[in-house]
């Protein structure tokens, strides 16, 4: 039950296509453990339904298992030689309620049998589309579910009724699931994401305790990135230097291409196949254009960025029984390693907090000059500029002037737009007022997202 925190609205959209009136083909994807199968399992949960959950094994195994499963849920043993005759078997059984199929890890089907989304387009067109059923195909492979279900090209495009990227858990659904202390909250956020999984594991011990679950050998999150790469990648050492190369500051193709040692006619496929893993993203400077030749590469999983930033420069200390060691110095340099993780942070849930609705939101840099955040308006023209700063007693008139100054740099509508202020921190030196000057420390924003989560 703690796993569905923050997922009610997913929850709520599941049943909504459920209780409609007509066939419903749903596709649910998202990264590996996100959640995904937790939440149809919720869903499914005493309703008619049946589930299944493909593997790497060959096509005749995968139909037997799935035969055995039918069996299970119409009480009688039957078996079948095609997908096709499973699912005319289950469109001719008589049905009081709708009936919900879920295939979950739909890419290892297609990984063993290159023709089962044209199976499963006649399936659908000849048999489920004229039933009272629910098929919902889930996936672990972002690239695989994208470009071979979604896609134009795909022979099921066009016969969804629905689609979701399930997405980690927002900060206040962090705050519910932690408890409701701000800093906590972001403190474990900087190892776990909001993947679910991840931020199980820590749940029950304080931090910095709970570093140990990533830096113990013996610990499921000690192996986890190298699992997750393994599964996800065949060129598995060559993924595992370019994060090596993003977590440690090198953010610009050139420096990513010289550090990985991997060629530049080579790595940009390396990077689209992380970002379509949701691993990475390329980043833009929120007033430019696509076409800016300054993007930046930043690591979009703070698990994966805390393993690459910690764990994986010293794998042989921690091997080696040196794990205290480790222990001391990550603890050192934590509030440091918090300054990007605090950014993003406040990215995610500046909606909260500033005065007026926005198109864009992002972080702004020019050569060596950087905003944290920057959100704006096209339509009313009003722009925000923002520093994050994961200190204490933070001295808002220095960091303010900065700000100023920075802000003029920031050519967007420069002599028609209204400009607002704001800095965020843990605490500050002294709090001041002025006119569109926003200041929220930790107790400010925890405030805030109490009264929301209430």
């Amino acid at each position: 039950m703690v796993l569905f925190i923050g997922r009610e609205k997913e929850l709520e959209w599941l049943e909504g296509e459920y209780k409609t009136k007509i066939p419903s083909f749903v596709v649910l994807y998202g990264r590996r453990r996100i959640g995904k199968t937790s939440l149809v399992a919720k869903f499914l949960k005493e309703r008619n339904s049946l589930y299944y959950l493909a593997d790497e094994s060959p096509p005749k195994e995968q139909l037997t298992e799935f035969s055995r499963g039918i069996s299970r849920w119409y009480g009688s043993a039957v078996r079948f030689d095609s997908w096709y005759n499973a699912f005319e078997f289950l469109s001719k059984v008589k049905k009081r309620k709708k009936l919900a199929i879920a295939i979950d890890e739909f890419p290892y089907l297609l990984s063993s049998d290159g023709a089962i989304i044209s199976k499963f387009q006649k399936i659908w067109d000849e048999l489920l589309s004229k039933q009272n059923v629910m098929l919902i195909l889930l996936g672990s492979s972002v690239s695989v579910m994208e470009n071979e279900v979604l896609a134009k090209k795909s022979p099921l495009y066009g016969r969804r009724t629905s689609q979701i990227e399930l997405k980690p858990f927002s900060i206040s659904g962090l705050m519910t699931f932690f408890g409701k202390d701000m800093e906590n909250a972001l403190l474990k956020y900087g190892i776990s994401d909001g993947i679910p999984a991840y931020a199980e594991k820590i749940k029950r011990t304080k931090f910095p305790e709970c570093l140990n679950e990533v830096l113990s050998p013996n610990k499921f999150l000690y192996g986890e990135a190298s699992f997750l790469l393994k599964s996800e990648f065949r060129e598995t050492p060559v993924y595992r230097e370019i994060l090596y190369a993003i977590a440690n500051g090198r953010n610009m193709f050139g420096e990513i291409a010289q550090f990985s040692e991997v060629s530049g006619q080579k790595l940009p496929q390396y990077l689209k196949n992380l970002a379509s893993a949701r691993l990475i993203k390329k980043d833009f400077p929120v007033t430019s254009k696509k076409e800016f030749r300054g993007a930046r590469y930043v690591i979009e999983d703070n698990y994966f960025n805390f393993w690459f930033r910690f764990v994986r420069p010293n794998k042989e200390s921690i091997e080696y029984g040196r794990s205290k060691e480790v222990f001391d110095a990550v603890v050192k340099d934590y509030n440091h390693y918090m300054g990007r993780i605090f950014e993003k942070a406040i990215l995610l849930m500046v909606d909260k907090f500033i005065p007026f609705n926005f198109t864009n939101a992002g972080r702004w840099w020019h050569k060596n000059e950087e905003i944290d955040v920057v959100t704006f308006d096209r339509n009313t023209r009003k722009i925000l500029f923002a520093e994050c700063k994961w200190s204490e007693k933070v001295d808002a008139e220095n960091v303010l002037r900065e700000l100023r100054r920075k802000a003029k740099l920031v050519d967007w509508h420069k002599e028609k737009r209204e400009e607002y202020y704001a800095v965020f921190a843990k605490s500050f030196k002294k709090k001041i007022k002025e006119e569109n000057v926003l200041l929220f420390d930790l107790k400010d924003m925890e405030k805030i997202f109490r009264q929301r989560i209430k």
